[in-house]
């Protein structure tokens, strides 16, 4: 199998406290398809990388930028493709749009969409290896977004029965990641893939009494993100006749929507 390595210089383009990311086309490599990522690309040979940046960000979204600042962190991925081992150095800017932020537009074919985000309304888990860092640290260190109230363990379990099928379904939702006892200890699912100390999250499991359950975790730089996610999820539940049965916040569902709007 063929290795190699490349340079990739991304571009974090801030209009206030939105960012502009890309959702990458990436058939041929199932873990990236489909996934968010900044935009940016490889470093020509000889090129500086303030010029990378600024020509790969127009080249993928007609956007023209200026590079601000470098961030201090450096990712590294490993791609495995069916001939190829692809080692990827990342290395990211703090870019300024000096053109029309309305006026992007996807121009390569390595992109699905392009999309402004709040940034403290994305959710980390659907980005790419490394950008939870880059934009972690632009929100702490430019942004000044900080993480307030993380562990307020606000959980909501909920069932529906129906007995014309003998099936009893739950479904649980969190704002902590999901844990398991184990030898009277809280053992982490996820281990690999666990919640930075700067994020917050929220937790979703659900499946039938007596099936291992399943569970998706979504990570978010604010608490009005987590908040708005629990309010969809617990208002699609109500809406198929799910009850509340357990609840740290409230034990009727106006109780429940009260608490997490104040």
């Amino acid at each position: 199998m063929e290795k190699k390595q490349i340079v990739v210089v991304l571009g974090c383009v801030l209009d206030e406290s939105r960012v502009l990311l890309t959702q990458r086309s990436e058939p041929d490599l199932p873990a990236a398809d489909r996934k968010w990522d900044l935009p940016g690309g490889k470093a020509e040979f000889g090129e500086l990388t303030m010029d990378t940046v600024a020509r790969e960000v127009f080249e993928e979204t007609g956007l023209k930028v200026e590079p601000v600042e470098i961030v201090p962190y450096v990712h590294t991925n490993l791609w495995r493709y069916q001939e190829q081992l692809l080692h990827v150095i990342l290395i990211c800017y703090l870019c300024r749009p000096t053109g029309d932020v309305h006026c992007t537009k996807r121009l390569a074919s390595e992109v699905r969409q392009l999309r402004w985000m709040d940034l403290r309304d994305i959710d980390m888990r659907k980005t790419l290896p490394g950008i939870k860092e880059f934009l972690g640290w632009v929100a702490r260190n430019r942004l000044g977004i900080q993480v307030a109230e993380v562990g307020r363990h606000r959980s909501v379990y909920l069932e529906c029965v129906k007995p014309e099928l003998n099936v009893n379904k739950f479904y649980f939702v969190s704002d902590s990641p999901p844990s398991v006892s184990m030898d009277d200890r809280q053992q982490m699912l996820f281990d690999s893939d666990v919640p930075t100390e700067n994020s917050l999250v929220m937790t979703r499991s659900w499946g039938r009494r007596g099936v291992a359950p399943r569970s998706v975790v979504e990570e978010y730089y604010s608490d009005q993100a987590v908040v708005r996610s629990l309010i969809k999820v617990l208002r699609e539940r109500e809406a198929r006749g799910y009850v509340i049965v357990n609840s740290t916040i409230g034990q009727t569902f106006d109780d429940v929507y009260d608490s997490l709007m104040r």
